[in-house]
């Protein structure tokens, strides 16, 4: 049978545009122990996250333990975590997406992390470690696709280990914008805070 050039050519030309229209997915840990935390003291000092490798954080900002009088948690990768909360607090919501100008990703799939609560004063950079629930809602093409709560109780007040929480899938299979929201009902909500480390995800 004769070799027909023209269909193999036409092939490797469909691979190719197949090769570009879909990109590998890409997964990532993000540690946050490249980004500048600023001066261990004050913890004003603290800088906020935007663009972090694919995506863009609001409300959240670098957190090393120097910047604490009192810190509640070991960052689970050293140097440090990203948090919100208390001196930590910037105007607006907590999230994290893919939703940003120039975003090479159209969605990611979250996987684990590491977080905890705490409580501040907004006058004090002590933090103390305390129990809370953390709200995290994913969101698809402005569509609420999954919601998922995870609660703790901290063994002490200080020098605590982050906890491990797994986003349930398919439920958080594909999102395009993660929000983050921290409850505790024995102090009210506006001095709680998180802390947030080691972050696995994959983009798309």
């Amino acid at each position: 049978m004769p070799f027909n050039t023209s269909k193999a050519l036409a092939a490797v030309g469909l691979l190719s545009c197949v090769s570009l229209a879909a990109p590998a997915a890409q997964t990532i840990t993000a540690n946050y122990d490249d980004l500048n935390a600023g001066a261990p003291v004050p913890v004003l000092n603290s800088n906020a996250i935007s663009i972090y490798r694919g995506l863009d954080y609001q409300g959240f900002t670098t957190d090393a333990p120097g910047n604490s009088l009192a810190p509640a948690y070991v960052p689970q990768t050293p140097k440090q975590v990203v948090a919100f909360g208390g001196e930590l607090e910037r105007p607006g919501g907590h999230s994290i997406g893919t939703n940003f100008t120039g975003s090479t990703s159209t969605s990611f799939t979250p996987a684990t992390f590491f977080w905890g609560a705490f409580v501040a004063s907004e006058e004090s950079e002590a933090q103390v470690a305390s129990e809370g629930t953390l709200i995290v809602t994913g969101y698809f093409q402005n569509r609420k696709v999954a919601t998922a709560t995870f609660t703790e109780t901290p063994a002490a007040l200080t020098d605590n280990l982050l906890n491990k929480a797994t986003l349930p899938q398919p439920e958080f299979g594909r999102v395009d914008f993660l929000t983050y929201s921290v409850e505790n009902n024995l102090v009210g909500n506006s001095v709680v805070g998180l802390k947030y480390d080691e972050f696995t995800y994959t983009l798309h």
